[in-house]
């Protein structure tokens, strides 16, 4: 299979998991998120983790799947592209702890200055 064919398919593949349970992890976070994650068996976790990185809307979600999967089973599912997306992954984490740690909240004046 050449690069450009296995990357056009991992673009127009279809779901690998049953589309109430993408559902239910799109509106879950946090530990929830986690569980139900670590129950997609390894090689559907892999896939899954393609399948929402290849949609913008969907990205945070692969960076919870990736960090899920082993590297074997990335590996196996899309090669070197595996390690990349798993870099990717833990660099978005990363960047994402970081602002939160160092945001502050924004609220509303509670009183004008005169």
């Amino acid at each position: 299979m050449s690069a450009q064919h296995s990357e056009n398919a991992i673009r127009e593949q279809s779901c690998p998991i049953a589309l109430d349970l993408l559902a239910h992890l799109i509106r879950t976070e946090g530990e929830v998120r986690e569980e139900l994650i670590r129950e997609i068996p390894g090689e559907k976790r892999a896939a899954l983790g393609f399948f929402c990185y290849s949609r913008v809307h969907l990205r945070s979600l692969a960076f919870d799947v990736v960090l899920q999967c082993e590297m074997k089973d990335l590996r196996q599912y899309a090669g070197a592209k595996g390690d990349l997306l798993r870099q990717q992954a833990l660099d978005f984490r990363k960047e994402a702890g970081s602002k939160s740690i160092g945001s502050r909240r924004i609220t509303l004046a509670r009183r004008a200055v005169a």
